[in-house]
């Protein structure tokens, strides 16, 4: 016997029940979400960071330019005791390091030119080879132009003195020649009523 119109029908119907059921869609996929962008700056404040870096170095090299400016070796020349009021070479000149970088081997040359009471122009030099081997922060060494003691009966003939020290020196530890340094001091004397020499720094 052959099936009916009607048993045909559900059967067709089922297997299409069957087939559709057997072909589920897919889940729509899902889109990743953009990760928010980081504030970027804003030009004012990227000039404004870059105006504290330049000032910032400004300080810095101006800190580091003072700081070697106060270290650095400076000689000064003070005025001692006199072994003879009558002859101004004879004043003790104290040279002095004010710096706090030490410097070796102290070399000077003391030129002397006075006029006596006949207007005459007499020169004398005396030079002192390492008169001081070492000068720490503010140690002080004597000078050696006293050593114009040689001028003897002269001396009380001198009515204006002039004195220009030359002092050479090395800056420690670097004992190269060629980095040797050199320091001039001028003075000039004048005797006074009461028949002492007074000195006095000119540069």
């Amino acid at each position: 016997m052959y099936p009916n119109n009607h048993c045909l029908s559900r059967i067709l119907w089922g297997t299409f029940i069957s087939m559709g059921q057997g072909r589920r869609k897919k889940p729509p996929l899902q889109k990743r979400a953009k990760s928010p962008m980081p504030n970027q700056p804003t030009p004012s404040s990227s000039w404004l960071r870059t105006l504290f870096g330049k000032a910032w170095f400004l300080v810095t090299v101006m800190a580091v330019l003072i700081a070697l400016w106060q270290a650095w070796p400076r000689l000064s020349v003070f005025l001692g005791d006199s072994l003879d009021p009558k002859n101004p070479y004879s004043t003790l000149f104290l040279v002095s390091n004010e710096g706090y970088v030490p410097i070796a081997d102290l070399n000077s040359e003391c030129k002397m030119t006075f006029i006596d009471n006949r207007r005459n122009t007499i020169h004398e030099t005396v030079r002192d080879s390492k008169f001081a081997k070492y000068l720490a922060h503010s140690d002080k060494s004597t000078l050696p132009c006293f050593k114009s003691l040689t001028l003897g009966q002269n001396a009380s003939l001198v009515e204006v003195g002039d004195l220009t020290v030359t002092v050479t020196y090395s800056v420690y530890p670097l004992s190269f020649e060629y980095l040797r340094r050199e320091k001039n001091f001028h003075f000039s004397a004048v005797r006074g009523p009461d028949g002492i020499f007074h000195w006095t720094l000119l540069n």
